[in-house]
Parts: structure tokens; C-alpha cells; sequence
């Protein structure tokens, strides 16, 4: 596989009992390190205006300055660093690179993956949250969609937390199919009961809340099936 990377997400520090960490990556590569057909890709950062694509101007104005103050707590889980705006560019940049490469046939031992973070998915449209400050999946279905390279987008959220942040930004588009699987000890109730069956009738978002410790290969199929009308050009995969 090929896979997205670059220091530049190592730069992204919100200390060292902070969960989200740059040992994270360090872990994947150490393990990658024992694989075959591993292939790293420094991909080109986004610039603003791919952030502002997906999220409100103003928000990612006052991301920008807040890093370049040095950053601190933007909230009690979610802290920045000077250097995490240019991480969080850098991150999703690969999100796009990745998404480009599938939808231009990459497969087999080209098959992209975007090793990033700051990571993505709790990120809404205009605030920053869950460790997350842009988000990179939804950066990379707006990337494909305004470039014309495909017409609708699936992103598939496999995470043990719901991606509040990907279905606020695309709950009101037709073009943006957004399946997911969580913990249904993480996913709050009302997602659960009401918004995701109200959303599910218009064939946009669909949650498939898994018991704990349920394992992966035991998912059922229906988590990830997208309605027979739904005929999608690219399938971002987002993991956090």
C-alpha cells in the first residue's frame, strides 16, 4: 500500500498525557516498518480555501490565529499548538491525496492511505472539537466533488466514536452518503433513535451502533450498504 505521511503531523504536540499523540504515528510506522510493499507519499498540504470548503470562513480564520498565538485549550479535550495549523493542512492534504489517487484507479499495492492527524471526524463546520480541527474526510469529498472527478461521494466512518462532525457538515446534501459503525456504548442516544432515522429516510447518513468488543469481522453488511439509488463515485474510509 501506499501510504500518506509527513513529519510536519508530528509537529501537531498536545502533551504528553494527552491521548491523541504523536506516538500514534510513530507506532504505525514501527509496525509498517515489518510489512512488504510499504510506500510512503508526502502529500501537498491543502490551502485555506480547501478548509473553507468544508468548514465556515470565519471558524477557520480564528483556527489560524489561535495557532499562530501558540495556540492552548481550545476545549477541555481539544489543545493546539503553534504548530498545528500547518499539521491539520498537512493532514488533510493527504485525505486528498488519497481520495484523488482511488478515484484514478489506484488499487492493489497502490491502494492509498492517509496517515494524519490532527485527526478529522469530530471537527464540525465551525468549531473545532474531539481532537479534531478540520475535517479531513469531509475536506477530501468536497475536493473530488468541486473538481469534478465525481458526481456523489460515500464516506465510510469505521471508528468506536460516532462522526458527529463529518454528519454535521453533510447532513443537508444530497451528494454526500455518510455510513458509519460505532460503539453503541459511544454514540449518544437521540443520534441513535431519532437523527439517524431521519436522516437515513432521505438516504444520506446511516448509523449502525455495534455492541462493545464486537469484532470487526463479525460486522454485519448493512453498516456500510448504501441505497440502490445511491450510486457513488469515490469511498473515502474514515478512521478518526
Amino acid at each position: 500500500m501506499r501510504f500518506g505521511y509527513s513529519a510536519a503531523c508530528l509537529e501537531h504536540d498536545p502533551g504528553p498525557r494527552h491521548p491523541e499523540s504523536p506516538d500514534r504515528l510513530r507506532a504505525i510506522r514501527r509496525a509498517l516498518a515489518k510489512r512488504h510493499g510499504v510506500e510512503y507519499v508526502e502529500a501537498d498540504p491543502i490551502d485555506e480555501s480547501a478548509a473553507r470548503a468544508a468548514h465556515d470562513p470565519e471558524y477557520v480564520q480564528e483556527f489560524r490565529e489561535f495557532c499562530a498565538s501558540g495556540g492552548g485549550q481550545w476545549d477541555p479535550d481539544t489543545v493546539a499548538v503553534e504548530a498545528t495549523w500547518d499539521a491539520a493542512l498537512t493532514s488533510a492534504g493527504q485525505a486528498v491525496w488519497a481520495a484523488e489517487a482511488a478515484l484514478d484507479g489506484a488499487s492493489g499495492r497502490e491502494t492509498p492511505f492517509a496517515l494524519g492527524r490532527p485527526p478529522g471526524h469530530h471537527a464540525v463546520a465551525d468549531d473545532a472539537m474531539g481532537f479534531c480541527f478540520l475535517n479531513n474526510a469531509a475536506i477530501a469529498a468536497e475536493a473530488v466533488i468541486d473538481a469534478g472527478s465525481a458526481e456523489r461521494v460515500a464516506i465510510v466512518d469505521w471508528d468506536v466514536h460516532h462522526g458527529n462532525g463529518t454528519q454535521d457538515i453533510f447532513e443537508a446534501r444530497g451528494d454526500v452518503f455518510y455510513p458509519r459503525s460505532t460503539s453503541a456504548a459511544s454514540t449518544p442516544g437521540p443520534v441513535r433513535r431519532a437523527r439517524s432515522g431521519r436522516a437515513t429516510a432521505r438516504g444520506r447518513p446511516r448509523t449502525s451502533p455495534f455492541p462493545p468488543g464486537r469484532a470487526i469481522r463479525r460486522t454485519s453488511p448493512r453498516s456500510t450498504r448504501c441505497s440502490p439509488r445511491y450510486s457513488t463515485s469515490s469511498i473515502p474510509i474514515s478512521c478518526w
